[in-house]
């Protein structure tokens, strides 16, 4: 979101734009009315799906998780979160996919922000990941945020638990808590993904807290 907002303050677009307006892929979505999700009824949006919409989660996205819902399943079953993959290739298997309902009626928590990562990248020229580094994570003096843990910082990435049989927390197995951190990365979420420290996270919130400046730089108007 700060990202998103830092562009839209250097005048690159409005909020109120169709994001297809800088993600052509999307032009052309429809909204989901009924039937199964191998025969689905689609209408054609009312208004077009906006930056905003992206930002407030009102855009009929989805996250996928609800196996009752058609939708969900075609999310669960186009893989969108290939991690062997990008964000590019992400927004066009979304552009595939039909919407949950018509832009700007309902709220549903969404892969919206993922979207907004990818109109970072087609907007800056940047990779999300090179965009963060080089205009928030350097600048906030937040060394240890990254996409991607380098081999040399493995021994401080702390373990993932889950729930266990006998009703505790057991750990993860290493490998699946820790692979897909390390290098190389490809797969720059605009929603999840980012590993971090309780002092990189606080620099971060101070930026925020001060109204959008930190130790004399100011990376948002407190508007």
């Amino acid at each position: 979101s700060v990202a998103v907002m830092m562009l839209f303050e250097e005048g690159h677009y409005l909020l109120s734009d169709p994001v297809s307006d800088h993600l052509p892929e999307l032009q052309g979505l429809r909204v989901y009315v009924d039937g199964p999700e191998d025969n689905p009824v689609l209408e054609d949006v009312q208004r077009m799906l906006t930056i905003g919409d992206l930002l407030c989660h009102t855009g009929g996205l989805s996250y996928g998780q609800d196996t009752q819902h058609a939708v969900d399943r075609l999310y669960q079953n186009s893989r969108l979160f290939r991690r062997d993959g990008n964000i590019a290739d992400m927004v066009t298997r979304l552009a595939e996919l039909p919407l949950k309902f018509q832009p700007g009626t309902h709220w549903e928590y969404s892969i919206a922000h993922d979207v907004l990562g990818r109109l970072v990248e087609v907007v800056s020229g940047l990779s999300f990941a090179e965009f963060l580094q080089s205009r928030i994570f350097a600048p906030l003096n937040m060394p240890d945020t990254s996409f991607e843990v380098p081999q040399h910082k493995l021994d401080r990435l702390a373990g993932l638990y889950r729930p266990s049989t006998s009703g505790g927390i057991e750990p993860e197995e290493e490998a699946e808590a820790l692979v897909r951190f390390v290098s190389p990365v490809t797969f720059f979420a605009g929603g999840e993904g980012l590993v971090s420290t309780l002092p990189d996270c606080f620099r971060f919130l101070q930026m925020l807290h001060k109204g959008g400046e930190l130790d004399g730089v100011r990376y948002l108007d407190p508007k």
